[in-house]
């Protein structure tokens, strides 16, 4: 059976839970008497099932997941074998296909699910080292109450209205601006979060090593192995013991 693309757009609904009250009961019970978009729906809640891709999978998982895939398609394809008379359903198949090459994609790459994987292990944050009263009375508590939540958003927006009032040469300046490196990246901001932790790494601050170690931890996110390294390098060779340990075995692992 052809269905249109309206149709389509309901069986997601229904599976995503957006299709709510009547809509949904008079879907199930015309689910009950149509045994073709019946069918229809099953092979889209088994295409949905294989799409929890959200965790890094291991090798031989992807070749399962693969198989999977491939035998879906080959299944639909054949039931669905089209004349000229009949379009063949592309919806689930385009699903598939999207899913296939992203696989594909990781697993090609090898370095970026390598890459993430080191990236979950060692990102692995400080406490934000910020007295509550700092130099020109500014009280710093709301922005270490809500780092220590991980409520990073919140995080970031403090600091942001804080950066506004603080002069330049205050004395935390520098670890707030590495803290909101720090949000920006685990709000997925990465460019935003680079570009913070490349001034800093330019700086002759004491504490410029962190935003090296920061580096790294953001070209890992990227999957760019080669610039991980190139800064662990950088680091090395500057003398910076900053993570060291950390760093020899991010190097070794990529």
């Amino acid at each position: 059976m052809n269905f249109d693309a309206e149709t389509y757009e309901t069986i997601e609904n229904y599976l995503t839970g957006k299709l709510q009250g009547t809509p949904r009961s008079d879907f199930e019970q015309r689910l009950q008497t149509d045994k073709g978009l019946a069918e229809e729906v099953a092979i889209h809640e088994k295409l949905y099932e294989q799409m929890a891709i959200k965790t890094v999978l291991a090798s031989a998982e992807a070749n399962a997941f693969q198989d999977k895939l491939n035998n879906a398609l080959t299944q639909h394809k054949q039931k669905n074998a089209q004349t000229t008379i009949r379009k063949l359903n592309w919806k689930p198949l385009a699903i598939a296909a999207s899913i296939s090459l992203l696989i594909g994609f990781f697993f090609l790459q090898n370095g970026s699910t390598d890459s993430l994987t080191l990236y979950n292990d060692y990102a692995k944050h400080e406490t934000l080292a910020l007295v509550s009263k700092g130099a020109e009375n500014y009280d710093f508590s709301e922005i270490t109450a809500a780092y220590q939540k991980d409520q990073y958003e919140l995080t970031d927006e403090k600091i942001r209205m804080a950066l506004q009032e603080l002069p330049q040469n205050h004395p935390h300046l520098f670890s707030l601006k590495l803290t909101q490196g720090i949000c920006r990246l685990e709000l997925d901001k990465v460019d935003e979060a680079k570009r913070i932790f490349q001034r800093l790494s330019q700086t002759d601050h004491l504490d410029a090593p962190k935003a090296d170690w920061y580096l790294v931890l953001t070209y890992l996110k990227q999957g760019n192995t080669e610039l991980a390294k190139q800064v662990i390098d950088k680091a090395f060779a500057a003398g910076h013991g900053y993570k060291a340990k950390e760093m020899r075995e991010i190097k070794a692992a990529l």
